[in-house]
């Protein structure tokens, strides 16, 4: 059997329930909080299996096909990881904000990047684009830029029959070519995997803990001393 629940004993498992079944320790955990942690630790898993598949692609020869078709779950993983990632931010902002929670449904990493940038400049931190978000804004933009849909790495087609940016022919009805410099793309991934992370990782901390020290202070300083350790 493939879902088990390892009483057996046998082979190795992996537990999809030890992280995330109430994995805030009580029953009375707030559950936009449960969430939040949720969508932090999975998007984490995401880009690292991102990183992972980068890692593979990076020691097959030059032009080998592989790479011509790796690099979709490889894109997926991104933006599937930072899509939950900005969601788990953008929880955390709205709690830190007391404000409604948004159910945050949409797969519109663009947006929600957007809006995380302006919660945390409201929570006090003004040059956050250029310090802690500045590899995500660098894949934010350039899919802002090619106005990327966020099944372009699932379908070659969007749900509404039109193509993706990347396989749609010319007035010349010539598809041109359109490449993804893997090690670029590593970079910016290693900057997201460090910065980002932590970032979301040091508000969830802070939400989490911020009742039992009331000298806590969310601030620019406190974030570089988190990132530091």
């Amino acid at each position: 059997m493939i879902f088990t629940d390892g009483s057996d004993g046998r082979g190795k498992f992996a537990f999809m329930n030890w992280v995330f079944d109430n994995g805030l320790g009580s029953l009375n955990t707030d559950i936009n909080l449960q969430k939040a942690s949720d969508f932090k630790e999975m998007g984490k898993a995401y880009l690292e299996a991102a990183g992972e598949l980068l890692i593979y692609m990076a020691q097959k020869p030059e032009f080998d096909p592989t790479l011509d078709t790796m690099i979709f779950p490889t894109l997926f993983n991104i933006w599937h990881g930072l899509e939950l990632l900005l969601k788990s931010g953008n929880m955390l902002c709205d709690i830190l904000e007391e404000k409604p929670i948004s159910n945050y449904s949409k797969h519109k990493i663009v947006e929600y990047a957007d809006e995380f940038c302006s919660k945390m400049k409201r929570l006090g931190f003004t040059k956050i684009e250029s310090n802690q978000l500045a590899s995500l804004m660098e894949f934010v933009n350039e899919c802002r830029a090619k106005n990327i849909h966020f099944d372009f790495a699932r379908y070659t087609f969007q749900s509404s029959g039109d193509t993706q940016f990347y396989n749609t022919p010319n007035s010349d009805g010539i598809t041109p070519n359109s490449c993804v410099n893997l090690a670029e793309l590593a970079r910016v991934l290693s900057g997201i995997m460090t910065d980002f992370t932590q970032l979301v990782d040091y508000l969830y901390d802070y939400v989490d803990t911020k009742d039992l020290d009331p000298y806590q202070k969310l601030n620019q300083e406190n974030l570089d001393y988190y990132c530091s350790l």
